[in-house]
Parts: structure tokens; C-alpha cells; sequence
């Protein structure tokens, strides 16, 4: 691991860029060691990147992923997981807009399939 940045107090506080063993790359703000504030993690093995706030560690607020495919997802994470209110438009041109918890649909969203098919109402675990 290399950490390039500021130093307080002997430890990583201020903006800083943290590469890590497996090439994951963060460059942003550090709070005591942690990612903590607005800043942007890229996954060196799927090419997946956010861009957003970070909480002890976490995507943690408003944020967006992308993906190498093309998929986007733009809007509320907790825990490293989406949750809130959210955006996710599909490479293939299919669009999700409402809800989630824990990483899937869940509540009120509505489903736009490519084809124009659509469906608004209540999503649980995803269905």
C-alpha cells in the first residue's frame, strides 16, 4: 500500500491518494486513517468507480458508480450500499428510479424497460 498526502498528528488527515496492494485507488479526504468526506474509489479488477461522499471507510451520502459497461447508478449510499433514493440507468437502456435498501428495489420506484414497457408501484427485495 502507498499512502501520498497530508499528516497530522502521524496520521493520514487532509486530502491524500491511498493505492493499495490489489491496485483499488482512493484520492480524496482522510479523516484519523479513514475516507471521510467527498472523494473517489476505483476497483482495479471490475474498473467500478465512485464518485461521492465517504463516511469511516464507507460510501456513505450522495454519490455515483459507474461501471466499464456502461450502467450508472447515481444517488443515496449507506454502508457501502445503496440505499435511498436512487438512479440506475442500464447499459442496455433499461432505467430504475426510486427506492433502495440494502443494494436492491425496495418501495416505491418505477422500472423503465429499452423496449418503453414500464412499471410503477411497490418493489420488494428487488421483485
Amino acid at each position: 500500500m502507498k499512502y501520498t498526502g497530508n499528516f497530522i498528528g502521524g496520521r493520514q488527515n487532509g486530502e491524500g491518494e491511498k493505492v493499495f496492494v490489489d491496485g483499488n485507488r482512493y484520492k480524496g479526504s482522510f479523516t484519523d486513517n479513514k475516507f471521510e468526506g467527498k472523494g473517489a474509489f476505483t476497483w482495479a479488477a471490475s474498473g467500478k468507480h465512485y464518485l461521492g461522499d465517504f463516511q469511516q471507510d464507507q460510501q456513505h451520502g450522495q454519490g455515483v458508480f459507474t461501471w466499464p459497461s456502461g450502467t450508472r447508478y447515481e444517488g443515496q449510499c449507506r454502508d457501502s450500499k445503496f440505499h435511498g433514493q436512487g438512479i440506475t440507468t442500464f447499459a442496455c437502456g433499461d432505467v430504475y428510479k426510486g427506492e433502495y435498501k440494502n443494494d436492491k428495489y425496495n418501495g416505491e420506484g418505477t422500472f423503465v424497460w429499452a423496449s418503453g414497457k414500464r412499471y410503477a408501484g411497490t418493489f420488494v427485495n428487488d421483485l
